[in-house]
C-alpha cells in the first residue's frame, strides 16, 4: 500500500502544486488523499474474494499498514496496478 508521504509526492507531482504555499498544498493533499483512500478501498473490495472482505475490513481499521499490505498482495495479485489505476482516476478527475 502507498504511504502518506508517497501519496503527497505523487499528488504534488501530478497536479504541479509545488509552487503553492505549504498550507494550501497540505489542504489539497489531505482532501485528495481521503478521496484516493476511499477509491482504493472500493477497488480492492471489488477485486477481493467475498470470503476475505470481513478480514480486510478488520485490517483496514487497524494501524498495522504492513499487515494490511501483505493481506492485499496475497489476495489480489495485481493490487499494485489496481491501486495505481485508482490513483490515476482521481488525479485525472481533478485535472478536468
Amino acid at each position: 500500500m502507498i504511504t502518506y508521504e508517497e501519496l503527497k509526492k505523487q499528488i504534488s507531482k501530478d497536479l504541479n502544486i509545488d509552487h503553492l504555499p505549504v498550507d494550501d498544498q497540505e489542504k489539497i493533499v489531505t482532501k485528495l488523499g481521503e478521496v484516493m483512500t476511499q477509491k482504493i478501498a472500493l477497488e480492492i473490495l471489488k477485486n477481493l474474494p467475498e470470503n476475505k472482505r470481513e478480514e480486510f475490513k478488520k485490517l483496514s481499521e487497524s494501524d498495522d499498514i504492513a499487515e494490511l499490505d501483505d493481506f492485499v498482495r496475497a489476495n489480489i495479485p495485481d493490487s499494485d496496478d489496481i491501486i495505481a489505476a485508482a490513483m490515476k482516476d482521481v488525479i485525472d478527475s481533478v485535472k478536468k
